[in-house]
């Protein structure tokens, strides 16, 4: 963690300075040196990386694209960071997050469904694993292209009741049908109200 305190004084005057390009670059090498060593760190010594938070604010939307990428896929990212990037009303800075990051709960993700767009719906409808609440949500919120995607989704769970509104959505809609009809968790009830 020598390298995190090696920067201190450099990040102080990042911050003060309030130039952004001094600030992007910071930025750039406290990301490098966490996903670097990523993996070997405990989350104490990943807490010490929420500062990448406070550097990527009011950074252009090009720059924070660049760090959610990188972040994305990191298990142990910092979930403050994740959490704002995820969050960001640019769908190209929120959908690696929304799509790729284990650090986002479900609670992160109703959120998320209740208060952005429909592109930041998308990205969550594609992630790997998607818990039952959240996949009900999408249902009940998304747009038919979200519902499209998340209904494909293998990985996507739903209760009786979200399972009850994909085939209600569906009833005019036979693409939709076709993939809920295929989905291995439809219970027989509901796939005879498919035909």
């Amino acid at each position: 963690m020598n390298g995190v305190e090696a920067l201190i004084p450099e990040l102080e005057e990042a911050f003060q300075s309030g130039v952004a390009d001094r600030r992007v670059e910071m930025l750039r090498r406290v990301t490098d040196l966490f996903v670097g060593g990523a993996s070997a760190y405990t989350e104490e010594h990943v807490a010490l990386f929420d500062v990448i938070g406070r550097l990527s604010r009011g950074i252009e939307a090009k720059v924070r694209a660049e760090l959610s990428n990188r972040l994305a896929p990191i298990a142990n990212a910092p979930i403050a960071v994740i959490k704002a990037l995820g969050s960001d009303d640019s769908i190209e800075v929120a959908a690696p997050v929304l799509t790729q990051s284990t650090r986002l709960g479900d609670d992160d993700l109703l959120e998320i469904i209740n208060s952005k767009s429909q592109s930041h719906l998308l990205a969550i409808s594609n992630r790997k694993h998607i818990a039952h609440v959240v996949g009900d949500a999408l249902v009940e919120h998304g747009d038919r292209h979200v519902v499209h995607t998340v209904a494909k989704n293998s990985g996507a769970s739903f209760s009786d009741a979200g399972l009850g509104l994909l085939v209600k959505r569906s009833q005019h809609d036979d693409v939709l049908a076709e993939a809920v009809g295929s989905r291995r968790d439809l219970p027989p009830d509901l796939f005879a109200n498919l035909c």
